[in-house]
């Protein structure tokens, strides 16, 4: 089943729609790393660089409020196989220096201990994609 045109139905306002345009060039490079295959030692640079790009954007613009918000997300954008470096991205976007320190803050209380030394990871596609109801 067709997910629809966000960047038609979405936006309320011009800085939404505005905010979508930015944020789809950010996530413009995702359609050709995924699916990414699983990755037995680090990511490739291509990925990790933009992986990274995507998550310093959605913290600097307050889009995650915590790690299980931006796992959610992220498992989704990028596939199962990019969880076990999840919390080293969203840790790296937390401490950037571009953030408030009240931001900052506010990321690094949001994920937990076991959260940053995970050894073991859902290896399973995420299988639940939520539609924007509009509230």
């Amino acid at each position: 089943m067709p997910r629809g045109d966000y960047m038609a139905r979405w936006p309320t306002s011009f800085f939404d729609l505005h905010t979508n345009h930015t944020r789809a060039k950010v996530y413009s490079g995702i359609p050709r790393v995924r699916p990414l295959p699983k990755v037995s030692g680090p990511l490739p640079l291509g990925v990790k660089a933009l992986l990274d790009r995507c998550a310093a954007y959605d913290l600097q613009h307050a889009e995650m409020q915590d790690f299980v918000a931006f796992e959610f997300l992220y498992a989704r954008l990028f596939g199962a196989a990019v969880r076990p470096f999840l919390p080293a991205a969203y840790m790296a976007a937390a401490s950037s220096a571009r953030l408030p320190l009240t931001t900052q803050r506010a990321a690094m209380g949001g994920i937990a201990m076991h959260e940053q030394i995970a050894d073991t990871f859902d290896p399973e596609e995420p299988s639940f994609f939520p539609e924007w109801d509009g509230d």
